[in-house]
């Protein structure tokens, strides 16, 4: 039994140290539709690709220049209380590529004024590392700049500079977080 015992361990040992780790998410678009029955079906779109299809020939020259303006309150109580913001208390990125990913993200949208995510839809953009992302938990449509200044105001209010964060999306119809993390980070609960 000890040696049966020993024997299995050391199997499982070997076996255990022979599996891969687990690989980073890939740089891209992740788009996360759930349909009626609660089944997920994900479309991705590699980052080389994305740039291509939409004439990006340098990331560098994308920036958000959205802003909550100075009259518009920050976002205050929300009927998505359980989800409503939050900031990541031990992970931190660099404010400029978070940034980026929000761009990347924003680049993805239909042309318009207004986005709508058909439902119950996460979208998210990798890009070193950072995740942006925005999710719509039902129906409805956001403001583009409401989008942007919920990024904006998760950086400059709610979490600080180089902090990861969500907020809920003001304006418009439904109720939609977006936000930043670290690229293997879950969100949209």
């Amino acid at each position: 039994m000890k040696t049966t015992l020993l024997a299995l361990l050391a199997t499982t040992a070997t076996l255990s140290s022979a599996l891969p780790s687990p690989s980073p998410a890939a740089d891209g678009l992740y788009i996360v539709t759930t349909d009626s029955s609660g089944a997920e079906t994900t479309t991705f779109t590699a980052h080389a690709e994305f740039l291509s299809l939409n004439n990006i020939t340098s990331i560098d020259d994308l920036t958000i220049t959205a802003r909550f303006p100075s009259d518009t309150p920050s976002p205050g109580p929300h009927a998505l209380s359980k989800r409503r913001d939050g900031c990541h208390t031990t992970v931190s990125i660099s404010s400029s590529i978070t940034d980026r990913a929000n761009t990347l993200l924003q680049q993805s949208f239909p042309s318009g004024n207004n986005v709508d995510l058909g439902g119950r839809q996460k979208r998210s953009y990798i890009h070193d590392g950072a995740k942006s992302f925005v999710c719509s938990y039902g129906a409805g449509w956001k403001p583009k700049t409401s989008i942007m200044g919920t990024w904006d105001w998760v950086k400059r209010t709610r979490c600080g500079k180089d902090k990861l964060g969500y907020g809920q999306v003001q304006d418009g119809v439904g109720d939609w977080t977006a936000g930043y993390t670290f690229s293997n980070d879950k969100f949209c609960w």
